[in-house]
């Protein structure tokens, strides 16, 4: 009875042990290292498409063609544009204060006038005293007189007529134009700047 009793005792204590081996492990398969629940894992299916490119770059832009106005007068110039605005040509872009202009260009219409009336003048003479000329009835001196009086009175009136046509350019030349069509750059000339008439040669 003794030896029977204790070969159970032993063969319990071996079935106990392993039944906890076994429940232990079950235990440690059921959670993660560390006491750690399981990351989730997302899952995605790779699929080819088509993705625009996109490129940026540092860059500086120059117009196709660069044209430098000037003012032919001087004077007080005001800017009749708006920085960045466009200007077709033949706009006007400056005015140069057109008052003195005016003036000037006024002054030889009278000189004009006057030198139209003397070569009316020395034309009626020189055709009076041509018939009387050639019928010996005035002197060669006084036919002379007459045709270069005739004649220093046309060259008057060309010189008045140039006055006037100069005067009245200057005055046109009071409104700076844009030559082409383009924008203007940004340092554009400011109100009430004075700007100085080129020299002539």
């Amino acid at each position: 009875m003794t030896g029977k009793a204790v070969s159970f005792s032993a063969g319990a204590l071996l079935f106990a042990g392993v039944a906890a081996l076994v429940s232990g492990c079950q235990q440690a398969n059921s959670q993660p290292h560390g006491g750690m629940q399981a990351p989730a894992v997302s899952v995605v299916t790779v699929e080819p498409q088509s993705v625009p490119a996109t490129f940026e770059y540092v860059g500086q832009t120059a117009g196709s063609r660069e044209v430098e106005v000037r003012a032919r007068v001087g004077g007080s110039c005001s800017a009749q544009l708006s920085r960045g605005s466009d200007r077709e040509g033949g706009q006007s872009m400056f005015v140069v204060d057109p008052a003195p202009f005016e003036v000037a260009a006024s002054a030889p219409r009278p000189r004009s006038a006057s030198a139209e009336a003397k070569l009316a003048q020395a034309k009626r003479n020189s055709a009076r005293l041509k018939p009387l000329y050639e019928a010996r009835a005035a002197s060669q001196k006084d036919y002379d007189d007459a045709t270069s009086t005739e004649q220093v009175a046309e060259a008057e009136v060309k010189t008045a007529r140039a006055n006037v046509a100069d005067t009245q350019l200057n005055l046109r030349y009071t409104r700076v134009e844009a030559p082409v069509t383009a924008s203007p750059a940004a340092h554009s000339a400011p109100r009430a700047t004075y700007v100085s008439a080129p020299t002539r040669s």
